[in-house]
């Protein structure tokens, strides 16, 4: 049986609905808000993509040698850092792992390639920092804090009094990479580099031509062979 029917009374989008949700007296000004956000937003993660495809460019030409135990270490950390983003979702690293059916050392093992990655692109962009003479200054930290405080819905005073020394110096170091990624973003760096290895592939391939004819005429006696076959059948 039914009791009763209620119906869901949606508020009024007019200028006293967008003066009691935001800032704003109207409505269009409200409105204009959340677009200009939305793109704002939009053009950040756009940005963030090119200097991360940049930077991973940049670490993919540049030569050197990890030890294996900076990637384990790094391994670690990836762990860490998945395990904090799956504990905000409710979910302990045992429950994952027991749910894919991993070990702890599997898992570690996976983690290595972005390990490796992260270090590559950590050490390209302190070599970055260090050849352009990058700093990071007491309003880059200012400017950081106060992100964080926006993010965490907290006041700055507050949150930069529970900020340690030893946290505050990670942070310079994060600023640090990030001043050196947006280097790469606004000058290309890392663009044209790449762009000139395959003319040298295409002179080399050039040079392998006649090694291929030759190999053509050995696999030429091998295409006749069913017809040869047929031959003999009749």
């Amino acid at each position: 049986l039914v009791h009763e029917v209620k119906q869901r009374k949606l508020p009024e989008l007019d200028d006293e609905f967008a003066s009691e949700v935001s800032d704003f007296e109207t409505l269009e000004e409200y409105k204009a808000d959340i677009r200009s956000s939305m793109e704002k937003a939009r053009a950040d993660e756009a940005k963030r993509a090119a200097e991360e495809q940049l930077v991973d460019k940049a670490a993919a030409n540049a030569e050197m040698i990890i030890p294996e135990p900076m990637v384990e270490l790094e391994s670690y950390q990836v762990a860490s850092n998945f395990q904090m983003r799956m504990e905000s979702q409710g979910i302990s690293m045992d429950q994952y792992l027991q749910i894919m059916g991993k070990t702890k050392e599997q898992f570690l093992e996976e983690a290595k390639p972005a390990a490796e990655r992260n270090i590559r692109q950590r050490l390209v962009l302190e070599a970055v920092a260090a050849a352009e003479n990058l700093e990071v200054t007491d309003d880059d930290l200012d400017n950081e804090i106060h992100k964080m405080a926006e993010s965490y819905q907290m006041e700055y005073d507050s949150l930069n009094k529970m900020i340690t020394d030893e946290e505050r110096e990670n942070m310079k170091k994060d600023v640090l990479l990030s001043k050196a990624a947006e280097f790469l973003y606004e000058n290309g760096v890392a663009v044209d580099k790449p762009e000139e290895e395959p003319a040298q592939d295409a002179s080399a391939e050039e040079t392998e031509e006649p090694p291929k004819k030759s190999e053509k005429k050995e696999a030429a006696p091998e295409e006749t062979e069913p017809a040869e076959q047929e031959a003999a059948q009749e």
